[in-house]
């Protein structure tokens, strides 16, 4: 059961493992999504979630901190329990 909750949330947030170009068009997906969010939260008057203020947000360090300090590690010990060096590898190149 563990495996298989890992490898859910090892495809949830891949999309740094895609090529660039593809990971590149994910990342923009995932934050005009957020940046929506943002803007609701400060519509409604509530404070707009870390990450999600289209005002101070900027796409390189939002992806950067991302693959650092959740892809990376996450796929980097997955890779310990099934064979996913490719993924891996693109990932690093992306980073």
């Amino acid at each position: 059961l563990f495996l298989i909750e890992l490898t859910i949330h090892a495809c949830d947030v891949a999309n740094p493992c895609k090529p660039l170009h593809l990971a590149k068009e994910w990342a923009n997906r995932f934050l005009r999504e957020a940046f929506n969010q943002g803007d609701h939260e400060r519509n409604i008057g509530i404070p707009v979630s870390s990450g999600f203020d289209r005002h101070t947000t900027k796409l390189a360090s939002s992806q950067l901190g991302f693959i650092i300090y959740v892809v990376k590690r996450l796929f980097q010990l997955y890779g310990e329990i099934v064979d996913i060096k490719d993924v891996v590898d693109i990932m690093l190149t992306n980073e």
